[in-house]
């Protein structure tokens, strides 16, 4: 909840969505700061089912799913947590893959996306 944060006169963040989509909250955040409500809003908004989506179970481990996926060697976790089950890294695969084509085909060419492999490889696994 960054944007709602910053808008009752918070000035910096700690996120975890941050470590797989920094460079939008830095945009978001930018956007804030510039004075541009609409542009932070819209970042907001974009950005809420990834804010929404890592917490399909209990964190760290959707991120840890999410790093490994774009080839950051983030490890497994240490009980007491377990491993995502496959419903989750679905969905959490799906979610990035998602969020990664919208912000693709929408780029208008003021900031670049740039592509995420998953850590397997393969060429059918690009998220772009």
């Amino acid at each position: 909840m960054t944007l709602p944060m910053l808008a009752l006169g918070c000035s910096g963040i700690v996120s975890v969505a941050a470590h797989v989509i920094g460079n939008e909250m830095k945009e978001m955040v930018d956007a804030w700061f510039d004075g541009d409500t609409a542009k932070a809003t819209k970042w907001h908004l974009d950005l809420f089912p990834i804010f929404k989506g890592i917490f399909v179970t209990s964190n760290p481990v959707p991120i840890k799913v999410l790093l490994n996926m774009i080839g950051i060697k983030a490890g497994g976790v240490r009980l007491p947590l377990v491993k995502a089950t496959p419903v989750e890294m679905k969905f959490l695969k799906d979610l990035i893959v998602e969020f990664k084509k919208v912000h693709v085909s929408s780029n208008n060419g003021t900031r670049e996306i740039t592509e995420l492999k998953v850590a397997s490889g393969n060429a059918s696994d690009i998220i772009v």
